[in-house]
């Protein structure tokens, strides 16, 4: 039987592995609830090496842990934020309230924030005309102008990218 204690302050496991081994060790959530990080580093990244990529539990999260682990690093390690949002349902209530109450007590975090809409492709024009207008209604909510925000999908930017690599021709697309 494992016993968690305050004294614990940090433990670290480093495990050299492939990038399939670190999906399915990452997909195993038995332990989700104790860990605060997992850091990936991956060879041969088309990024400059100083530019970090961190995939943080989020605000809307029910483990409270995980909420204040994504919000100290926002506040404290963070030099862009990209909050993704789901186009057919931009924000949970909670999500929402935890985020308006951190960007107000941190106006300079506005010159930080990214907005991305996800899953663009899979609403229909009707649909985008709404989505765009609540999205212009939330940003007003946290009196954010002039915001950074980008309409995407990752099903899209999967097959640019496949393409690219020449994994598939532009005629499978």
């Amino acid at each position: 039987e494992r016993k968690i204690t305050d004294k614990i302050k940090e433990v670290r496991y480093i495990i050299a592995c492939s990038q399939e081994e670190a999906f399915k060790l990452i997909q195993d959530d038995t332990e989700g609830a104790f860990i605060d990080k997992i850091e990936i580093r991956l060879k041969d990244l088309e990024i400059p090496e100083d530019v970090v990529i961190v995939d943080l539990p989020g605000v809307g999260v029910s483990n409270p842990r995980h909420r204040k682990v994504t919000i100290d690093f926002i506040t404290q390690n963070a030099h862009a934020v990209v909050l993704v949002l789901f186009a057919k349902k931009l924000l949970e209530s909670d999500e929402e309230k935890i985020l308006k109450s951190y960007i107000s007590a941190n106006m300079n975090i506005h010159n930080k924030l990214f907005w991305v809409v996800n899953q663009w492709d899979l609403l229909s024009e009707t649909e985008k005309g709404d989505v765009e207008q609540d999205f212009e209604n939330l940003l007003k909510d946290f009196a954010i102008k002039n915001p950074k925000n980008y309409k995407t999908s990752a099903r899209d930017g999967l097959l640019s990218f496949l393409h690219i690599h020449g994994k598939i021709d532009s005629e499978r697309q």
